[in-house]
């Protein structure tokens, strides 16, 4: 029973089985598609600054107009990207929206063009052999794990330490970070070669990396520490939950009944914002119980 499992979905299984089981095996149609609009600066911005490592515009001269001139190509491609999952709609109304047009959100990719290459001046984010999107899909006991790290490569002096990176367009910077999601690239750079990256960290495209007085800000990029200790107990982990699923699409497709021994729902807060809550009684059984009809400002709502 050989299976596949990224990143992306072992935390998806980890959060929620049973959504887990909709997006990645049963797949049914949403009425509803996710709007990918709010993901298109991280997108265009990634796809800028892939240009940059891979064809190597950092050991060229002009630098900055040449990633400005090919902004609107980024942006086409982020589209079409970000559409295979969803569907791009401006909302200018929508105050959950990043931005209200698409004019407004390549000014801002502009403005983080300059920003970026602070950003790596600063820290020194250049190598001869840095690389963006780089594969690292690794066959482990017949399984195949997946993953694609943002950056890749060995800095330049003083440091000349092997780092892995991950790119962030969040406005929210370092506050809402996964460190797992470096650990499992880095447990499979470790698979394929036999060592683990010297440090892992996240880069932040929207901060300066120093502040209006020169001060350090240490909001551009967040290290992340990583021991072959904690790798190993990934390893192991990743591993378990892999044979579990396939197990379980097996056994599913010979007895339907069985799906929530294998994919259970686990309700909770962020049951309202899954795209398959409309199909999920559990999910919305919850939901009904923390949203009562009548919520009071008293005492004597919580019994006193």
């Amino acid at each position: 029973m050989a299976g596949y499992l990224s990143y992306t979905g072992f935390k998806s299984y980890a959060a929620c089985p049973k959504s887990y089981w909709y997006k990645y095996v049963s797949k049914p149609a949403l009425g509803r598609p996710e709007n990918r609009v709010n993901s298109l600066y991280g997108t265009t911005v990634g796809y800028l600054f892939e240009w940059f490592y891979n064809e190597r515009i950092w050991n060229t001269t002009g630098i900055e107009k040449q990633l400005n001139d090919r902004v609107m190509t980024a942006y086409l491609k982020a589209v079409d990207k970000e559409q295979r999952d969803g569907v791009i709609l401006w909302k200018p109304e929508d105050t959950k929206a990043n931005y209200k047009n698409p004019d407004e959100m390549l000014d801002d990719v502009r403005k983080t063009i300059p920003r970026g290459i602070r950003i790596i001046r600063h820290h020194r984010l250049l190598g001869q052999d840095a690389v963006a999107e780089v594969p690292l899909n690794q066959d482990v006991e017949g399984h195949t794990l997946g993953g694609r790290c943002d950056l890749l490569m060995r800095r330049i002096g003083p440091h000349h330490d092997l780092i892995l990176l991950d790119g962030k367009g969040s406005k929210y910077g370092g506050m809402y970070t996964d460190a797992l999601q470096l650990k499992w690239y880095s447990m499979l750079y470790r698979l394929k070669h036999k060592f683990k990256p010297d440090r892992l960290g996240f880069v932040f495209w929207r901060f300066e990396p120093r502040g209006e007085d020169g001060s350090e800000t240490g909001k551009s990029v967040k290290w992340v520490d990583c021991s072959n200790n904690e790798l190993d107990e990934l390893l192991a982990s990743v591993l378990g939950i892999v044979r579990h699923i396939e197990e379980g699409k097996v056994r599913v497709a010979a007895d339907p009944s069985s799906l929530s021994e294998f994919f259970p729902a686990h309700p909770g807060d962020a049951c309202r914002f899954c795209p398959y809550f409309q199909l999920c009684t559990e999910g919305q059984k919850y939901d009904a119980l923390i949203v009562p009809e009548h919520v009071g400002t008293g005492v004597e709502d919580v019994g006193l």
